[in-house]
């Protein structure tokens, strides 16, 4: 029985190993200063807890102290001061938020900016299909 016992828990603890190339898990210290689990830091499909972490996808949480960046985000991206993606997919949510190029979702915050809008504003075209839309 406890052999049965020993080879239960072994498959269980490899078993997000063979999951595929995404990281269940992240602790980031500090930057790319990070532990995760599988050993993938730049898809996290889960949680990414940290004082500061940098992240190229994730697709779950992301909740660090101090600071968070991410590519793409699919779910919340939150941190203490702030939060900065390039495409968000749900709730970013620090005293200041910087998206780059996509929100599909909320920014909450003291400071939104939402970079990609400046070049939307400066393109003829755009302001022709807003005067159309109204």
């Amino acid at each position: 029985m406890k052999k049965l016992a020993v080879l239960l828990a072994a498959v269980l603890c490899a078993a997000p190993a063979f999951a595929g190339d995404t990281g269940i898990i992240k602790l980031s210290l500090w930057g790319d200063i990070a532990v995760a689990a599988p050993s993938n830091k730049d898809h996290v499909t889960g949680i990414d807890l940290g004082i500061g972490s940098s992240t190229k996808k994730v697709d779950g949480v992301q909740v660090d102290l101090i600071y968070s960046e991410a590519g793409t985000i699919r779910g919340v991206n939150d941190a203490w001061i702030y939060a900065k993606s390039d495409t968000i997919y749900g709730l970013q949510n620090a005293l200041v938020t910087v998206n780059e190029n996509k929100v599909m979702g909320v920014q909450a915050g003291w400071i939104n900016l939402a970079v990609y809008s400046l070049d939307w504003l400066t393109t003829p075209n755009n302001w022709k299909t807003a005067c159309n839309w109204v």
